[in-house]
């Protein structure tokens, strides 16, 4: 199957994929496995898929990603990770990731974000991170996003919004911080740099 770009696996009982996707460099564009039994990727499970643009892995029980999940991924555009069990992201997991513009991790138990855990989204422009466990965003957190328009951290009880965590010179249209629980806003923390 050379010529397959499209695979949609939604709504099945797969416990992994990595026996399912081809072992040489494949033409596929679009990988969807959304709504199986999913709760583990392994290390470089996409390493043949080169050239895949969008990655759909919702409504799973992934549970973390490691480090090396999505290298060789250079042209994904947009990843879907939402309705999960996420609650660790090893630092450095998006580094290769450098096409990016869209990613969802709406709806998983992610507890802090460090200021290495977006470190290669250079590209992105869409982030949420809405519905999850979020306590704690290390201040320099979304430094390198540099072209990011629309951040979602809404229900994440963070309590505390500290002063330098927009301060980067983030193009932020639209930022969410609805139903944070927030009780302290320190002061400048929507200042531009």
């Amino acid at each position: 199957m050379s010529h397959l770009k499209h695979l949609s696996l939604h709504d099945n009982y797969l416990v992994e994929i990595n026996d399912i996707l081809p072992k040489q460099s494949s033409s596929l564009l679009t990988f969807a496995i959304d709504s199986n039994l999913l709760s583990s990727l392994k290390s470089l499970t996409f390493r043949y898929q080169q050239k895949l643009y969008h990655l759909s892995l919702t409504n799973n029980h992934i549970k973390f990603l490691s480090k090396n999940i999505f290298a060789n991924l250079t042209y994904l555009n947009r990843i879907e990770l939402f309705n999960n069990e996420i609650s660790i992201i090893d630092d450095f997991t998006f580094q290769q990731l450098r096409s990016a513009r869209n990613l969802d991790l709406h709806n998983n138990l992610l507890r802090n974000v460090t200021n290495y855990t977006f470190i290669g989204l250079f590209e992105l422009e869409e982030l949420n991170l809405s519905h999850n466990k979020i306590t704690f965003i290390y201040t320099m957190a979304f430094d390198t996003l540099k072209k990011i328009r629309t951040l979602n951290i809404s229900f994440n009880p963070l309590k505390i919004l500290y002063k330098n965590l927009f301060q980067q010179g983030l193009p932020l249209s639209s930022l969410y911080l609805d139903n944070c629980e927030i009780q302290q806003i320190e002061n400048g923390t929507f200042e531009a740099n």
